[in-house]
């Protein structure tokens, strides 16, 4: 809903670079709103699987 909220108040960007920027810090500020980190393997992948990948995970 913020990401609407948002964009009907800034528009969305015409210039790439831009739109690519507001994006990154709506999904930023979205994970934050989670608890959930930028950057974590347990996001992407199953633990049975990093397990495997990495030995005990």
């Amino acid at each position: 809903m913020r990401d609407c909220n948002q964009f009907c108040v800034t528009g969305v960007p015409v210039n790439n670079d831009a739109a690519t920027d507001l994006w990154r810090q709506t999904h930023s500020a979205t994970l934050d709103d989670y608890n959930l980190p930028l950057q974590a393997d347990e996001l992407f992948y199953h633990s049975d699987a990093l397990k495997a990948l990495y030995g005990d995970y």
